[in-house]
């Protein structure tokens, strides 16, 4: 006997278009208080910019071509604008940190009207939407004044924010309802206009979307369009050497002292050697090498490699303190500030997060944003004291820096360590450094000093420095000069950075006589520019490095989300 088969009606499943993506060059956004205004907690969070507010900040934004978003964008549509969180943000205070997202303050040629105007004054878009470390997606409601109110019930919900997504309907986006024309003000139509997060250099990419809510009541995603914000290549012009010495006269010999400082526009700390030249010098020995190099074929020369590359502080840190080991103090009672209302922040009963909320505080940790404090309260002496490195993947300048910090911490000094993970509001950007030379009798002027700085090429452009900073002294205490020397001016690219040599050299002071090894020495093979340089310390072998990189992930990664699962009174 033959049964009917009963036909199932396929559904039609309409997918989204994908508009072209587009890049866009940023700059950097220095903080203010019209900025913090645009902040989580600040009064102004979610609302559109008023001309007022214009003049400082319109240098900084940035304008993204929608053009064809409004050209498709129909009644009962709405304006999509998802922006990922740069780091560490908590609806329930956490942290204060400066604005970690970008923020949408104008679209389509209409900001928000003056506080004086108080009628159809809704400067807001229609619903803000959070997604938190977990996925999850639900509605916040912004007060007029800024407050943010989250859902009554946090159960399995996080209050630690992953992205923003803001929903404008077309009535503002077209007509301006409940908004001020700004065109006047150079706001042009057809764009968005976002303030960008403050303080930082990490490239992110915001999506725009239009979408609508079909007969089933479900939210359906018309269009999708990526947006790639990068920031320029930090140069050494962004750093602002200064260069002083100071002579300390004693019997036959004199104590040159030479102390650098140089201030640099961002908090995160950019690896970079420095390289100092003491001018018509001889006869010289090193009274206090403080970690500088001096060069063996030009003795007026010292060198010093500062900082660590980003690849190299995540393994650090992870070294130093564990995924397993913040599981153990979550175990044992430390909330690490999160508050546990209304049932928020709950790992137990979702520990898949619990990773995803470390990789937040190692972000953090590397670029500044998260107090030092929160690791070295965690950390116990002991595992800083025998911290081992030497099995940590890395290149020749951090392997110089990590050799010299892991001598330096067996020995009970933290200072090096603590200063790789100086944070926003500690800082001034400004890092100072000095050695002491001992020399024969000076003559009545000292000695002309040059600072130059090289960066890691894969943080900075490429090329080599053009910055100098110069001292030129002729009494007992230095003077500031931004003119470069005369040698230095004349030096071709080639011959500088063969005269520097700094990537090319090694410390050998472990394998010289306990007579000189108090003098760091450095040694190279290299014979010419551009050829691969064999350096090598001693001829006992060591088993080869294991370069099996540690994956990273980022923490502000923008997730795609399940309509499904967004928590919304809409």
């Amino acid at each position: 006997m033959i049964f009917p088969v009963k036909k199932i009606q396929a559904q039609t499943r309409v997918l989204p278009r994908f508009l072209a993506a587009q890049s866009i060059l940023a700059k950097p956004t220095p903080r203010s208080s019209t900025s913090d205004s645009f902040n989580l907690f600040g009064n102004r969070f979610a609302s559109l910019m008023q001309k007022e507010n214009l003049e400082g900040l319109q240098p900084y934004l940035i304008e993204i071509d929608i053009s064809e978003e409004i050209s498709l964008l129909k009644a009962e549509y709405s304006l999509e604008i998802t922006v990922p969180v740069l780091g560490m943000t908590d609806l329930l205070g956490f942290t204060q940190n400066a604005q970690q997202f970008a923020c949408p303050v104008a679209i389509n040629g209409f900001g928000a009207k003056s506080a004086t105007d108080t009628f159809n004054n809704f400067p807001h878009p229609d619903f803000v939407l959070i997604t938190d470390i977990a996925g999850n997606q639900y509605e916040v409601v912004v007060t007029p004044d800024g407050k943010i109110e989250l859902p009554s019930d946090g159960t399995g919900l996080f209050s630690i924010v992953s992205s923003i997504t803001y929903i404008y309907s077309e009535r503002q986006i077209k007509f301006g309802a409940g908004l001020e024309n700004l065109q006047s003000e150079a706001i042009a139509e057809n764009k968005l206009f976002l303030l960008p997060p403050i303080n930082s250099f990490e490239t992110f990419t915001s999506q725009i979307c239009i979408t609508h809510i079909d007969n089933d009541h479900k939210r359906k995603v018309d269009t999708i369009r990526k947006v790639e914000i990068k920031y320029p290549t930090m140069t050494l012009d962004d750093y602002q050497p200064k260069v002083i010495t100071n002579r300390i006269s004693s019997g036959d010999t004199d104590l040159l002292s030479v102390g650098i400082s140089w201030q640099t526009k961002s908090t995160f700390n950019h690896p970079l050697t420095a390289c100092v030249t003491v001018e018509s010098i001889h006869d010289t020995s090193v009274a206090d090498a403080n970690g500088w190099l001096q060069h063996p074929i030009d003795p007026n020369m010292y060198t010093k490699h500062i900082g660590l590359s980003e690849n190299t502080l995540n393994f650090l840190i992870r070294r130093v303190y564990s995924e397993y080991d913040l599981m153990k103090d979550y175990l044992k009672g430390d909330t690490f500030s999160l508050s546990h209302q209304n049932g928020y922040n709950n790992f137990l009963l979702m520990p898949e997060v619990f990773g995803r909320f470390y990789d937040f505080l190692i972000h953090d940790l590397i670029h500044h944003k998260l107090p030092a404090d929160f690791l070295f309260a965690r950390v116990p002496t002991e595992r800083l004291r025998a911290l081992e490195t030497s099995d940590i993947p890395v290149d020749f300048h951090d392997s110089i820096v990590l050799s010299r910090l892991q001598a330096n911490l067996a020995e009970d000094n933290f200072q090096d360590f603590k200063k790789l993970f100086r944070s926003e509001a500690s800082t001034q950007n400004e890092l100072a450094d000095y050695f002491i030379l001992r020399t024969d009798r000076l003559q009545d002027s000292i000695p002309q000093v040059s600072v130059t700085l090289i960066a890691k090429s894969n943080l900075f452009e490429s090329g080599l420095p053009d910055y100098h900073a110069n001292v030129k002294t002729g009494a007992t205490w230095g003077r500031f000069s931004d003119e470069p020397t005369q040698a230095s001016a004349q030096l071709s690219p080639e011959q500088s950075l063969l005269k520097s040599g700094i990537y090319n050299a090694i410390d050998l002071s472990e394998v010289l006589e306990s007579a000189s090894g108090w003098t760091p020495m450095m040694a190279t093979t290299a014979q010419e520019m551009g050829k691969q340089v064999d350096i090598s310390s001693s001829t006992e072998k060591k088993d080869p490095i294991d370069n099996k990189k540690e994956e990273k992930t980022n923490p502000s990664a923008t997730k795609e989300v399940d309509p499904s699962r967004i928590h919304t009174r809409r």
